[in-house]
Protein backbone atom coordinates (compact mmCIF):
# COMPACT_ATOMS: atom_id res chain seq x y z
CA UNK A 1 0.00 0.00 0.00
CA UNK A 2 2.80 2.79 1.02
CA UNK A 3 0.37 5.48 1.34
CA UNK A 4 -0.10 5.18 -2.83
CA UNK A 5 -3.93 5.24 -3.84
CA UNK A 6 -4.30 3.27 -7.20
CA UNK A 7 -7.60 3.21 -8.66
CA UNK A 8 -7.65 2.69 -12.44
CA UNK A 9 -10.78 2.67 -14.55
CA UNK A 10 -11.53 -1.13 -15.15
CA UNK A 11 -11.45 -2.09 -19.46
CA UNK A 12 -14.92 -3.66 -19.96
CA UNK A 13 -14.17 -5.82 -23.72
CA UNK A 14 -17.67 -6.05 -23.30
CA UNK A 15 -18.16 -2.56 -24.46
CA UNK A 16 -14.89 -2.30 -26.67
CA UNK A 17 -15.12 -4.90 -28.76
CA UNK A 18 -19.07 -3.86 -30.37
CA UNK A 19 -17.71 0.08 -30.55
CA UNK A 20 -14.32 -0.97 -32.60
CA UNK A 21 -16.29 -3.84 -34.38
CA UNK A 22 -19.68 -2.49 -36.09
CA UNK A 23 -21.95 -4.29 -37.55
CA UNK A 24 -21.07 -7.28 -35.11
CA UNK A 25 -23.33 -6.51 -32.41
CA UNK A 26 -25.06 -9.99 -31.59
CA UNK A 27 -21.33 -11.11 -30.42
CA UNK A 28 -21.94 -10.91 -26.62
CA UNK A 29 -19.73 -13.49 -24.85
CA UNK A 30 -16.32 -13.81 -24.68
CA UNK A 31 -16.34 -17.05 -26.59
CA UNK A 32 -17.85 -15.07 -29.71
CA UNK A 33 -15.07 -12.84 -29.44
CA UNK A 34 -12.92 -15.38 -29.19
CA UNK A 35 -14.16 -17.20 -32.41
CA UNK A 36 -14.55 -13.58 -34.27
CA UNK A 37 -11.05 -13.67 -34.16
CA UNK A 38 -10.21 -17.01 -34.48
CA UNK A 39 -8.36 -17.32 -30.44
CA UNK A 40 -8.53 -20.85 -29.51
CA UNK A 41 -8.95 -20.99 -25.35
CA UNK A 42 -9.15 -24.68 -24.89
CA UNK A 43 -9.13 -24.23 -21.10
CA UNK A 44 -12.00 -22.19 -21.21
CA UNK A 45 -13.75 -21.11 -17.29
CA UNK A 46 -9.84 -21.57 -16.25
CA UNK A 47 -8.77 -18.58 -14.32
CA UNK A 48 -5.34 -18.14 -15.94
CA UNK A 49 -6.90 -19.69 -19.21
CA UNK A 50 -10.02 -16.81 -19.39
CA UNK A 51 -7.49 -14.00 -18.64
CA UNK A 52 -5.15 -14.71 -21.27
CA UNK A 53 -8.04 -15.14 -24.10
CA UNK A 54 -8.83 -11.86 -22.58
CA UNK A 55 -5.26 -9.95 -22.95
CA UNK A 56 -5.14 -11.59 -26.32
CA UNK A 57 -8.18 -10.43 -26.86
CA UNK A 58 -7.37 -6.91 -25.69
CA UNK A 59 -4.42 -6.62 -27.91
CA UNK A 60 -6.03 -6.96 -30.85
CA UNK A 61 -8.89 -4.14 -29.39
CA UNK A 62 -6.27 -1.89 -28.87
CA UNK A 63 -4.34 -2.50 -32.49
CA UNK A 64 -8.45 -1.78 -33.85
CA UNK A 65 -8.43 1.63 -31.74
CA UNK A 66 -5.16 2.78 -32.72
CA UNK A 67 -6.28 2.61 -36.33
CA UNK A 68 -10.00 4.38 -35.54
CA UNK A 69 -7.93 7.34 -34.44
CA UNK A 70 -8.01 7.26 -30.98
CA UNK A 71 -4.97 8.32 -28.79
CA UNK A 72 -5.47 6.75 -25.44
CA UNK A 73 -7.64 4.23 -23.81
CA UNK A 74 -9.74 7.23 -21.46
CA UNK A 75 -10.60 8.43 -25.50
CA UNK A 76 -11.75 4.58 -26.24
CA UNK A 77 -13.66 4.02 -22.61
CA UNK A 78 -15.51 7.17 -23.20
CA UNK A 79 -17.03 6.30 -27.04
CA UNK A 80 -17.59 2.65 -25.59
CA UNK A 81 -19.70 4.59 -22.84
CA UNK A 82 -21.25 6.45 -25.79
CA UNK A 83 -22.07 3.40 -28.09
CA UNK A 84 -23.51 1.51 -25.36
CA UNK A 85 -26.20 4.78 -24.12
CA UNK A 86 -26.66 4.99 -27.97
CA UNK A 87 -27.84 1.19 -28.04
CA UNK A 88 -29.57 1.27 -24.77
CA UNK A 89 -31.49 4.26 -26.41
CA UNK A 90 -32.61 2.50 -29.81
CA UNK A 91 -33.73 -0.29 -27.96
CA UNK A 92 -35.95 1.63 -25.83
CA UNK A 93 -37.43 3.50 -28.87
CA UNK A 94 -38.19 0.10 -30.36
CA UNK A 95 -39.60 -1.15 -27.81
CA UNK A 96 -41.44 1.79 -27.26
CA UNK A 97 -42.84 1.75 -31.03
Amino acid sequence: YLGVHYDPAPIDIALLAPLLNPGHDGLIYLDDWLNHFGLDNSTRHNALGDALATAELLLILKQQALRAGYHSWAEVLLAAQRHQKLGQQQNTALLMF
